[in-house]
């Protein structure tokens, strides 16, 4: 009886240690910082038999989250439904629901939208079912994050507003939820409506992340505070949350993060007018930590700004150096991703089943060597159109892939060209902005300002071109109020207290249109600052721009005193020239007259 006693706490003991190392796979991994190094650690685990089912799903489901840090979804997608086929047996719904979940995360980060949405509407479903209240909180959130990624803000709020009701009526007791609902609320607010409501939803995160010792949290949070401080040019309390999360990605080893807040910080330093000389070690350090640690983080952005830096200090053999540094990196930067989109293509199109139906017909026909004489002639029939087709199926599947990538490097260069546009005329502002500053003379300041606001309105066309993921259009309504928002600049510079109204449909129009558009807008705008409001109480400029059976009606219209087109002319001959060039290459006809102020008209065909 003694003996037997004594085997039995000795195999209990061994069933809970082999359960407690399993627990441990997860925590392991969590703790390798590389990820090629943690994706070799899981599926070497992976490879053990005797591994529970609970575990397995929470190791697929990290692997899953690794494969899509490298951009390789089919990889993760596959492993997914695999595993999600071995669950379905053993009717296991709790794994199943965090099966969907992950495979919502992967086609959202592949941008198949709709695969993504139905997968965890799946998830939210089963959860439902099964009353597991946290995980339902969590597919919330991160049906609020789908919807902050496709710019949904009010669906967006919506479910997190359903997480926080569902937390708090079920008394939940899980701060890391508390964290993840936070955070992402402050995101959605940052985004659609600016406001103090983000600041203060990052603090809150940031303090749940505080109780419960989570650096990683907190540094999420603090980032993020950064760049609403940042946002609000609060350039002190935006610099110390960016050093804090730095320092507490770098305690947890979390080197790729740490070195992202750094760069931040740098970014900071430099759109806020501190001395190169101060900013540039801040680079050099993320370059040195980036080589000396194999950190895997693209250094093109890094070596730009840096010669930017040595550009304007007036050491052009440094800046030289470093720009061959930032075209070395760019390259490096596209072949890795030359080399995820073909490792992507050749996991999509890779087909076990195809090879075991092979496999199949080779065995049936070994079985069947003994049958009459025409159905051997049948099946090597059959064997020899099969590799015919699979033949054919390679070419066409080669020819496809070749295609693919011709097709993403033309959409790169092409973002490449925009970008570098933007870019060159943001330089030639930056040129017009010192010389406005070492200049004396009013008229020249002026003239300069002016050239300045017409650059800026073409500039912001490639940028807005550049962001795109399809350069197809420019979302006209954007365009306009961004261009607004740079007018107002020069409207608080002559301390004109103007109010401006858009009224515009929704819809993309051409790039050269729109750059027209924004051209004559900005004069129009200008001259009425200038010359239309000097007896005006409350100076108002109207903008309207609508489509009606494919005609275009542009109205710029403002409450000042009106004008004298002749007089208009003489004084702003330039000006009357642009708009006049402009409307032509609109092929439009622009009419102007006095109605209560000047009102400028112009219709075009789409």
């Amino acid at each position: 009886m003694k003996y037997l006693l004594i085997v039995s706490i000795n195999v209990l003991m061994f069933l809970n240690l082999s359960i407690y190392a399993q627990e441990n796979y997860l925590q392991r991994a969590e703790l390798i910082s590389n990820t090629d190094s943690a994706i070799q650690y899981i599926e070497s685990k992976l490879a053990i038999r005797d591994i529970d089912t609970k575990t397995h799903t929470k190791l697929i489901y990290h692997l899953s989250s690794l494969y899509n840090k490298k951009s390789r979804y089919y990889k993760s997608e596959r492993i997914l439904n695999e595993h999600l086929t071995e669950l379905s047996k053993k009717d296991r719904m709790y794994q199943i629901g965090l099966v969907y979940s992950q495979l919502g995360n992967t086609f959202k980060l592949k941008r198949e939208m709709p695969e993504a949405l139905k997968y965890y509407l799946e998830a939210k479903d089963i959860f439902e079912k099964i009353k597991s209240y946290s995980d339902l909180v969590r597919v919330y959130v991160s049906l609020a994050e789908y919807f902050r990624s496709l710019s949904e803000y009010p669906e967006g709020k919506k479910f997190i507003q359903k997480a926080f009701t569902l937390y708090h009526n079920k008394e939940l007791k899980d701060t890391s939820l508390l964290i993840g609902m936070y955070g992402r609320f402050a995101a959605i607010q940052n985004e659609s409506s600016p406001t103090d409501s983000s600041i203060i939803l990052s603090l809150q995160a940031l303090e749940y992340a505080r109780l419960t010792h989570d650096l990683n949290a907190q540094a999420i949070s603090l980032n993020e505070l950064g760049f609403s401080f940042k946002n609000r040019h609060m350039v002190d309390s935006s610099r110390a949350c960016y050093k804090m999360a730095y320092k507490l990605w770098s305690q947890i080893g979390n080197d790729a993060d740490a070195v992202h807040a750094l760069y931040n910080e740098a970014l900071l330093l430099s759109h806020n007018d501190f001395k190169k000389e101060f900013v540039i070690p801040y680079y050099e350090n993320i370059i040195s930590l980036v080589k000396n640690k194999q950190i895997d983080y693209p250094l093109d952005q890094v070596f730009f700004e840096l010669s930017n830096c040595y550009f304007f200090m007036g050491d052009s053999l440094q800046c030289y150096r470093i720009r061959q540094n930032y075209y070395q990196a760019l390259l490096d930067k596209r072949h890795k991703l030359y080399d995820s989109e073909v490792q992507n293509i050749e996991e999509k199109y890779e087909n076990e089943k195809y090879k075991k139906e092979i496999i199949e017909v080779s065995n049936e026909l070994k079985e069947k060597k003994n049958e009459v004489l025409i159905i051997s002639v049948s099946l090597a029939i059959l064997i020899i159109l099969l590799i015919v087709i699979a033949f054919l199926a390679n070419r066409v599947n080669k020819s496809n892939k070749i295609l693919k990538i011709k097709n993403k490097e033309k959409d790169i260069l092409v973002q490449e060209v925009h970008h570098r546009v933007k870019n060159n005329l943001q330089f030639i502002n930056s040129l017009i902005n010192m010389q406005i500053n070492s200049n004396k003379s009013k008229t020249a300041i002026a003239s300069l300002n002016d050239f300045s606001r017409r650059i800026q309105s073409m500039a912001l066309v490639h940028e807005m071109l550049y962001n795109k993921d399809e350069i197809a259009g420019i979302e006209i309504k954007n365009y306009f109020q961004e261009l607004i928002s740079s007018l107002n600049e020069m409207v608080t510079l002559n301390n004109i207290p103007i109010q401006f109204r858009l009224s515009c449909d929704e819809m993309l129009i051409e790039s050269n249109k729109a750059m027209a558009l924004g051209i004559i807008m900005s004069e129009l705008v200008s001259n009425s600052i200038k010359y239309a409001f000097s007896d005006t109480q409350t100076p108002i400029i109207e903008i309207s721009y609508k489509l009606n059976n494919q005609q275009a009606t542009f109205i710029v219209r403002d409450n000042g005193s009106g004008a004298d087109f002749n007089k208009e002319v003489r004084k702003n001959k330039l000006g009357m020239r642009l708009r006049d060039i402009f409307s032509r290459q609109l092929k439009g006809e622009y009419l102007f007259n006095n109605d209560n102020g000047l009102v400028y008209t112009l219709t075009f065909k789409i």
